[in-house]
């Protein structure tokens, strides 16, 4: 069984994989456990906020 994901302890360069399938990288985290600012990595201007139920995990 894998480790809850807590998004406080997301760095900016992580990798997260959202509920489509899709994976970003953490641009920015503002560290209140709900958001991240993320990016696609083809398109690291696209950058946009990303609610934690969206979220399904670190991508490999």
């Amino acid at each position: 069984m894998s480790k809850p994901l807590n998004l406080r302890d997301l760095e900016p360069g992580s990798r997260v994989r959202l509920q489509d399938g899709t994976v970003l990288f953490v641009v920015d985290n503002p560290r209140d456990g709900a958001w991240l600012i993320c990016a696609p990595e083809d398109s690291p201007e696209d950058r946009d906020g990303v609610f934690l139920a969206d979220i399904i995990g670190e991508a490999d």
